[in-house]
């Protein structure tokens, strides 16, 4: 629940208010579809089943009037939708392991300098 307050997309609390929980919601299943590929060492993006998810999202996505995240946020989702789309055109298998250690690598950089910060 803190990443998606740190991110910008939720505004309040949604245990308080619907329009947060909506977006709550959204944002979990839609983090969740968006992390599939990284699950696994490899990934089939020709799985239809893959892209109707995706498509599902765009479809379902709660309405609002201001852009929800931050600009980093925002932009990260972006590029990966779009890689996303073009690894499913070209019916691409794509060998995730090497990523996913370098993303767990980063993650963990990050996390030892933010409790080095509070120190």
């Amino acid at each position: 629940l803190k990443l998606y307050y740190r991110l910008g997309v939720l505004n309040g609390d949604p245990a308080k208010n619907k329009r947060e929980k909506e977006y709550y919601e959204f944002s979990m299943n839609y983090g969740f579809t968006f992390a599939m590929p990284y699950m696994n060492d490899t990934f089939d993006f020709a799985d239809p089943e893959f892209a109707a998810l995706l498509k599902g999202f765009t479809r379902n996505v709660p309405i609002s009037n201001e852009p929800r995240g931050n600009r980093h946020f925002l932009y990260s989702t972006r590029v990966h939708v779009g890689l996303y789309h073009l690894l499913m055109k070209l019916g691409a298998t794509v060998n995730i392991g090497e990523s996913r250690e370098r993303i767990e690598r980063v993650l963990h950089q990050y996390e030892e300098e933010a409790i080095k910060a509070k120190s």
